[in-house]
């Protein structure tokens, strides 16, 4: 997995979400739980439904699946939703996201 690649992506979905600030509080790469997240992104009304987002970068087409579970684990089991739950925001999905040169993969919680 190359750190490089994953931050281009997390910068690419960090810039095409920009229009969501009127709703939702975007956060990238802060500390919550026992790590740090990719993205968070809060609703401002704490009722709305909020993501947490995980990025990996696969090493082969055939590790794509395994990379993006990866990525989802890694939200739970590092209790990344700590910081919303402490907030009273209890609709929270977990989304991990796996590239590989053109192909994706995401799976969500």
């Amino acid at each position: 997995m190359d750190g490089k690649n994953e931050n281009f992506y997390h910068g690419l979905f960090l810039g095409m979400s920009f229009y969501l600030d009127n709703k939702y509080l975007l956060k990238s790469n802060r500390e919550a739980g026992l790590g740090r997240y990719d993205v968070l992104i809060e609703p401002i009304n704490k009722k709305e439904r909020a993501f947490i987002l995980e990025f990996k970068v696969a090493d082969t087409n055939e590790s794509l699946e395994n990379f993006s579970k990866e990525a989802l684990e890694q939200i739970i089991n590092k209790k990344y939703n700590i910081e919303l739950i402490k907030k009273g925001i209890k609709n929270i999905t977990f989304i991990g996201i796996t590239f590989y040169k053109k192909q994706l993969r995401i799976s969500y919680k």
